[in-house]
């Protein structure tokens, strides 16, 4: 359901419910790093904002950086999101924490 809805529809959902603001856009892009950082390259703000500034300083160190950074932020998210997929839709069991055993 999430991905299937269109960002621009969610933040149309969230400016009605939350108003104007940077709320509703956080909530509109919960579910996509991708597109949030595609937002703030064309001005929305964020680290996109900083990419882009960064692009035209010619700092190609901190694109790099900002570049390996977001690739790593939407690696760690997608397995996130396939453990909780996991969990409830097929069942299995997530070992998020291993439990000490207790010793007598």
């Amino acid at each position: 359901v999430l991905r299937g809805i269109d960002m621009a529809i969610w933040g149309l959902i969230f400016v009605r419910a939350v108003g104007m603001g940077p709320l509703a856009g956080v909530l509109a892009i919960v579910s996509n790093t991708r597109s949030a950082a595609v937002l703030g390259f064309v001005g929305a703000g964020g680290i996109g904002l900083v990419y882009a500034e960064n692009m035209r300083l010619w700092n190609w160190d901190v694109v790099m950086f900002i570049t390996l950074i977001l690739v790593v932020v939407v690696m760690i998210m997608d397995k996130v999101s396939s453990m909780l997929r996991n969990k409830y839709i097929i069942g299995e069991d997530i070992p998020l924490y291993q439990q000490k055993s207790q010793i007598d």
